[in-house]
């Protein structure tokens, strides 16, 4: 059995009005693989060795994935999403175990394979044309919706903790100044070179509010009721996302005068 050699366009339109458009790498990979025979197809795609000649990229698997389902061809469909699974697995697992208490880590990481593979199958809908365009970037901003019941959950009591603290508003501002400073200064102008090793002294949950603070430039309070903010995100007061902070900008303040 050999499959037809017209490779199908994206639909989707990208925030400036034009139609995303796969590399001229990617549309030839998908060009000559929709002419292999469907035994062949399957041996090109469990190639693991990115240099090997024959390499599928992901966006590739992803268009065969989604042109086999519509075919109901579903012993295709398996083989092909075993093998991005198995290639994307260990890179899904690192994000979640980033900011995820290890006890979610097993259900985080089943929601999360049901809701990419979800979107890759929707063969109704293009909103996963940009997974055919960029794989790992459309995965990783895909990825913090599946978490955010689980980040959720891991902050249930940081309400009750932060209104224990016994320390005036006056005071606390103040700390969250110098907070502020410490850490939007720690090493400019990029935070991302707070590296693997500094954040990695961190639990969990903080690295969780680290990364959408400073990863995703997430604000912690704004008056403006349709901006999204941290503590609205998390379901939880400014003052107990700033509590959180403090003890993260104290921990990685004695990293660096550790590692200097």
């Amino acid at each position: 059995m050999t499959i037809g050699s017209n490779v199908e366009p994206l639909t989707r339109r990208r925030s400036d009005g034009n139609v995303y458009e796969r590399g001229s790498t990617i549309e030839g990979q998908i060009a000559e693989a929709i002419t292999l025979d469907v035994h062949d197809l399957v041996d090109r795609a469990r190639i693991r060795d990115f240099n090997a000649t024959g390499y599928l990229q992901e966006e590739v698997l992803i268009y065969l994935i989604r042109k086999f389902h519509r075919s109901r061809n579903d012993s295709v469909v398996d083989s092909l999403t075993e093998v991005l699974i198995k290639r994307s697995a260990k890179h899904i697992n690192k994000y979640i175990e980033a900011t995820i208490d290890r006890a979610y880590v097993d259900d985080a990481y089943r929601d999360a394979i049901a809701v990419v593979f979800g979107q890759i199958l929707d063969t109704d809908s293009d909103r996963c044309d940009f997974a055919q365009v960029r794989f790992w970037f459309w995965l990783d901003r895909l990825l913090p919706k599946v978490l955010v019941p689980y980040w959720k959950r891991q902050t249930r009591d940081w309400e009750t903790d932060s209104l224990d603290d016994q320390r005036d508003e006056a005071k606390q501002a103040e700390l969250w100044r110098k907070v502020e400073a410490r850490i939007d200064h720690s090493d400019p102008p990029d935070l991302r070179a707070i590296n693997n090793e500094a954040l990695g002294i961190l639990e969990p949950a903080e690295r969780m509010l680290f990364m959408l603070r400073y990863y995703e430039e997430m604000e912690i309070y704004n008056k403006d009721p349709s901006v999204m903010t941290i503590s609205k995100y998390l379901g939880i007061s400014d003052r107990a996302v700033r509590y959180r902070f403090e003890k993260i900008a104290e921990k990685l303040r004695k990293w660096s005068e550790g590692a200097s």
